[in-house]
């Protein structure tokens, strides 16, 4: 299996290849500085060897890097297609977790600690992954680099 490169940003991982344009628009809003001054910092991964890759997979093929983000973001049909672009958030600590967040609010994924939880516009009341836990869970993201100049 193919790894993920070493970063000591947040990865996007592009694994639906139906439409080139929608994951240009989709990587520009990704890193998209919001009206507060506040943006996600990533790296693109746009390679055919993940197509259709689920979390698991991705999760796998993430190297060792102990500085390294806490999360992975991937897109897939749903992220591509969806109102909102809902990006699937796949935690990389030992508790699998995975949900949806919107693209416009990647960069608060990073600014979220134990002591918050996941509700409303970061975790979308609709139905993520397989095995996916959505809009509940207390996790500890604080590793994604994110940029709030507000």
């Amino acid at each position: 299996m193919k790894m993920l490169p070493k970063s000591g940003q947040s990865l996007l991982v592009r694994t639906d290849f139906s439409d080139q344009a929608a994951w240009q628009l989709l990587a520009v809003e990704a890193e998209a500085e919001n009206e507060d001054g506040c943006m996600a910092h990533l790296d693109m991964i746009d390679d055919p060897a993940f197509i259709d890759a689920a979390a698991p997979r991705l999760r796998a093929a993430v190297p060792t890097n102990e500085y390294g983000a806490s999360v992975l973001f991937a897109a897939d049909l749903r992220t591509l297609t969806e109102e909102g672009s809902p990006v699937i958030v796949i935690a990389l600590g030992e508790d699998p977790t995975a949900f949806r967040c919107a693209v416009s609010e990647l960069w608060a994924v990073g600014k979220t600690s134990t002591s918050q939880t996941w509700t409303g516009k970061l975790s979308p009341r609709t139905p993520g992954p397989p095995g996916s836990s959505v809009g509940s869970s207390k996790r500890d993201f604080s590793g994604t680099r994110t940029s709030c100049l507000g």
